[in-house]
């Protein structure tokens, strides 16, 4: 018995080892349509885009293994594919999105939700990835787009424990390039920062602000960056009063629709007690957020944030839907 028991924890350690070794290689996929896509929407000059912390679909539970009957799961992922196919958004950041979890029993969550809200290109990025017989976890962010998805890539930050990141993984950027109508791109940043930390989220900060200065396509960033700017109630800060978000907006590389402290409609957290912003659409340089709002829903802890951005033609006039 003490012999087969070591031969079965033998082989889960090196199935466990094998799993952690390989999950670069799955740190960041792009999935485009199956067959030929649809029509390619016609040149605009505006983005419509949302962002949206979906909880791994537990809804209001308190614990991401609560509330799993299959038939209320795969509805309340209906019900936000439906929500954000009402928005016509062009382009959706999913945070906290499973892909193939045993708590959502296996489903790939932003693959769901990208078919029954009808966006044909998707990038997944894994931030925790952990493999074991009859046991996974493996979530992180998503991008869904009506537009091709060209490349996507993970993004590192700075991690708040390093053995945790070896054990499991850790907080990571989807960095992805957009094809826009008319040949013109554009990089589209899904932001998920930790939450436990305001100095790591500064430190991460860093990480974007030096992703916004690279030569290349605009980079918008969106998603949970669990950040506040300083001197709003509830703002964590870290050392010398600083916040990721106040660091971001400070040297003029992104701009934001909420520049003053918000009402009660623009609150973002939680759901149903609504009382922080920490889910952010940050535009580059020239381009401008002309409306955006939080959705009063209560699908998940979070509220999804919607935006629509106008962007710069080629000679500064405006040039996208």
């Amino acid at each position: 018995m003490l012999l087969a028991a070591g031969v079965v924890l033998a082989f889960l350690a090196v199935w466990y080892a094998i799993g952690r070794m390989t999950s670069p290689l799955r740190a960041a996929r792009s999935f485009g349509p199956e067959g030929a896509p649809s029509a390619a929407p016609a040149a605009t000059d505006r983005l419509r885009i949302g962002t949206y912390n979906i909880a791994h679909g537990r809804g209001l539970a308190d614990s991401n293994w609560a509330g799993r009957d299959r038939q209320a799961s795969a509805e309340r992922l209906r019900a936000i594919a439906g929500l954000l196919a009402e928005q016509r958004l062009d382009v959706v950041v999913l945070n906290e999105a499973d892909f193939g979890s045993t708590w959502s029993r296996g489903v790939n969550q932003a693959e769901a939700i990208a078919r029954e809200a009808g966006f044909p290109w998707r990038a997944e990025g894994r931030n925790i990835d952990v493999g074991m017989p009859f046991m996974a976890l493996r979530f992180g962010n998503a991008v869904l787009s009506r537009f091709p998805i060209v490349e996507a890539r993970a993004v590192d930050y700075p991690a708040r424990s390093g053995f945790e990141a070896a054990a499991a993984g850790k907080k990571r950027g989807l960095l992805c390039t957009l094809e826009l109508p008319g040949g013109r791109r554009v990089r589209l940043l899904a932001v998920h920062l930790e939450h436990r930390d305001e100095p790591v989220r500064i430190a991460s900060a860093a990480v974007i602000a030096g992703l916004a200065a690279e030569p290349g396509p605009p980079l918008i960033a969106a998603g949970d960056f669990n950040s506040m700017p300083e001197g709003w109630p509830r703002a964590s800060r870290g050392a010398g009063g600083r916040t990721a978000i106040s660091a971001l907006l400070a040297d003029g590389r992104f701009s934001t629709a909420l520049d003053t402290p918000p009402g009660e409609a623009d609150f973002t957290f939680s759901s149903d007690r609504p009382r922080m912003v920490i889910d952010w659409i940050l535009a580059p340089p020239g381009h401008r957020i002309t409306r955006q709002r939080a959705l009063d829903s209560q699908l998940s802890d979070h509220r999804p944030v919607v935006a629509e951005i106008a962007l710069p033609g080629p000679t500064g006039s405006v040039g996208l839907r």
